[in-house]
């Protein structure tokens, strides 16, 4: 009688777990191109996608803040082969870029805490801060809490000059950079939008406001919006561009030689009659003007266009 030998067939997968090989059965890996580490360390799970149980391992030490490592593809794929990772280079191009995760400290932020520590100096609503130098970033572990301060500022409000101490921190390490510079007020100021020509009158929609340095503001530049509203300018005003007070006149209501009405009122008759202008005038400028029935002289309030009111009517002006 024959022998029969009978086979059986074991699933690879259950032979490979059973001989301890399925670590390195894996499906293939895939590379991680550009990686940003929030360590000191480098692992093969930042290199690869499903690296398996080597994903943990650690290859090398991270790089600086601030700086890049390059694992080239001869690179990775020894550190495949070693730790069974089934990964094979497609091309020379190969390659996965490493950065620190960090937080930078830019000159604008120094700025920000360097204007804040200002503002028990200088008395202005905004402040505006001139580097001697460009500071240079820096750069701190983004695990850990950053803290900036000014340490011993100094100002000169005579000549707009500050130093200070700026300190950066975050966990142990810290930086320490000296700046200095010039500090200013802000505060805004009314400037025309348009090219405003002498003769016309200043409106509400004509103005905008723009922000200036304190120390560049005369003593008679115009402030407020309701120092300019109404009144007309003595040359060409450009647009964006503070205005002078000096340069500005009130509305002239009444022009000399106009017909104007002349109005007295009392508190039981008010009366009205025409006269001439002697002179030009604003709104509450007295001015004289001429009855024209009695041909005489008196002082008279511009009220309006063409009118003045007058209260001794018969006062004459020698």
């Amino acid at each position: 009688m024959k022998a029969v030998a009978t086979l059986f067939f074991i699933p690879v997968s259950i032979f490979l777990m059973s001989t301890g090989f399925s670590s390195w059965v894996e499906a293939a890996a895939r590379l991680r191109p550009v990686v940003t580490v929030n360590d000191d360390r480098i692992r093969i799970g930042d290199l690869f996608e499903d690296a398996g149980p080597a994903a943990d391992h650690v290859v090398a030490p991270a790089p600086d803040l601030g700086r890049k490592t390059i694992f080239e593809a001869e690179v990775l794929a020894r550190i495949a082969r070693i730790n069974h990772i089934d990964w094979q280079p497609s091309g020379g191009l190969d390659r996965v870029i490493i950065s620190r995760a960090s937080v930078t400290v830019r000159q604008e932020d120094i700025r920000d805490v360097l204007i804040k520590a200002l503002t028990r100096q200088i008395s202005a609503p905004r402040i505006d801060v001139d580097f001697e130098t460009h500071i240079a970033e820096m750069q701190f572990p983004s695990d850990q809490s950053l803290d900036i301060s000014v340490r011993n500022l100094r100002y000169n409000a005579l000549q707009s000059r500050f130093s200070a101490e700026i300190v950066a921190s975050a966990g142990g390490a810290s930086q320490n950079i000296p700046v200095s510079g010039r500090a200013y007020g802000l505060v805004d100021v009314p400037v025309s939008i348009r090219r405003i020509i002498p003769g016309e009158v200043i409106a509400a929609s004509d103005l905008d406001y723009i922000q200036v340095r304190t120390d560049q503001i005369p003593g008679d530049m115009a402030m407020m919006e309701a120092q300019l509203v109404g009144q007309t300018v003595r040359r060409a005003v450009p647009a964006q561009t503070p205005i002078n007070l000096r340069d500005v006149l009130p509305l002239k209501l009444v022009i000399k030689g106009a017909i104007v009405t002349m109005v007295l009122q009392t508190p039981n008759m008010s009366l009205s009659t025409q006269g001439r202008a002697l002179q030009d005038g604003a709104k509450g400028d007295v001015i004289r003007v001429i009855n024209t029935q009695s041909n005489r002289t008196v002082d008279a309030v511009v009220t309006g266009h063409n009118q003045v009111s007058v209260s001794r009517p018969n006062a004459t002006i020698n």
